[in-house]
């Protein structure tokens, strides 16, 4: 038999004060309950999961209330896995306009994701030229090897594959959905974390290995 249990014992579940649950149904980001009595609502597994998956998206992510609303209506919909992805990333990047990016930056992060498929307005590719632009010297020289570039595309592409497989493990398209939201808010947060891990751990062998 599932879970069946009232507001205050889904709080101690959740870990989630009564108030802000109550805030999150008003929202529209989580479910009502199940209405037993005029004035008692009973709460079950998939109101856990998708409190887990509201605060991956606003205390995490720090996506807006009203971009968490949008994400998560993919959830219950029939929208494909495809489609909830290009949603999720759209939620976690900034509004980009492509205009302001200059033609070169953008051949050259497509040189370096060459064999992608990728659509031109994919807020990554965006967001790579915009980094591009930023080294870019007024000779049209970046002074950054494109090994470092490709270095992180390919570090990027080897956490998608990974992030795919996740997905695959997962038993229904529900979850499957729910695995593609959470792995792009929280994997950029994780994707972040470990890169600032590895930088301290490699600089430090790099100056043990030149005493």
């Amino acid at each position: 038999m599932g879970l069946s249990v009232k507001i205050s014992e889904l709080s101690t579940l959740a870990g989630v004060n009564v108030a802000t649950i109550k805030f999150y149904i008003r929202e529209q980001l989580l479910p009502a309950g199940e209405l037993v009595k005029p004035n008692q609502a009973e709460y079950d597994d998939s109101h856990v999961r998708r409190l887990r998956l509201v605060r991956a998206l606003l205390e995490v992510g720090g996506v807006p209330i009203a971009t968490a609303r949008d994400v998560l209506s993919v959830v219950d919909s029939t929208e494909s896995i495809f489609r909830a992805l290009g949603v999720a990333q759209k939620s976690v990047s900034p509004v980009i306009d492509q205009t302001a990016i200059s033609p070169a930056s953008l051949k050259s992060v497509d040189a370096v994701l060459t064999g992608w498929a990728i659509e031109p307005h994919n807020p990554g590719r965006l967001a790579a030229a915009q980094v591009f632009s930023a080294f870019t010297e007024d000779d049209g020289s970046t002074g950054v090897s494109e090994s470092w570039y490709a270095a992180y595309a390919k570090a990027a592409r080897d956490v998608a594959v990974a992030d795919m497989a996740e997905v695959d493990r997962r038993p229904d398209r529900a979850s499957k959905v729910e695995m593609v939201i959470m792995g792009t808010v929280l994997g950029d947060v994780l994707f972040a974390a470990f890169r600032r891990a590895a930088g301290e751990s490699v600089a430090a062998g790099a100056q043990q290995a030149q005493c």
